[in-house]
């Protein structure tokens, strides 16, 4: 479990980086929190843990700065400016969770990091996913080339979980 104590109009630091904030209440006995990352609402338990998912569990509390302190530096990017990348990237997530890189890849019962692909990327190193990446790319570029634009863009989904994937293995090291 997380350690943080969720409080009404801070900000918090995600498990990816990302600032969330300010949190208000839902008024949700199970969800009661929500804050915006990049636009987007976040629902949150009471100790920080995310609705949809680990990567977006809040770890600390985010200091925000008032410009009096010395090298100040803005405190966040507008949330506006990046609502559309969190769309891809939230929908990149629930294809690997629940789509078909979870009906092919995964089941119920094995986490994430013990799935295939991990155990294949510990044995092999980061350039499996990282191939794995390239040849979806190439297939998203010939499926636009033919017109599949809803196929070129669903490999291009698996681009980005497979560059993840190497994250984590890289992040393992």
């Amino acid at each position: 479990m997380n350690a943080v104590n969720i409080e009404k109009g801070k900000f918090y630091l995600n498990r990816s980086g990302g600032i969330v904030g300010p949190i208000s209440e839902t008024g949700d006995s199970v969800l009661p929190w929500f804050g915006i990352l990049c636009g987007a609402v976040r629902l949150y338990r009471q100790d920080g843990t995310a609705a949809y998912g680990p990567a977006l569990d809040l770890v600390s509390e985010y200091p925000v700065k008032t410009g009096n302190e010395p090298n100040h530096q803005p405190a966040a990017v507008d949330p506006r400016q990046c609502s559309a990348l969190s769309d891809v990237l939230t929908e990149a997530y629930e294809d690997a969770a629940n789509g078909k890189g979870h009906h092919r890849h995964g089941d119920a019962t094995t986490p994430f990091l013990d799935q295939p692909s991990m155990q294949i990327g510990r044995m092999v190193g980061v350039g499996y996913p990282i191939g794995q990446a390239m040849k979806k790319a190439h297939e998203a570029s010939t499926r636009t080339d033919r017109g599949d634009y809803s196929g070129a863009v669903h490999e291009l989904l698996g681009v980005i979980n497979y560059a993840a994937l190497a994250i984590l293995l890289i992040r393992e090291k």
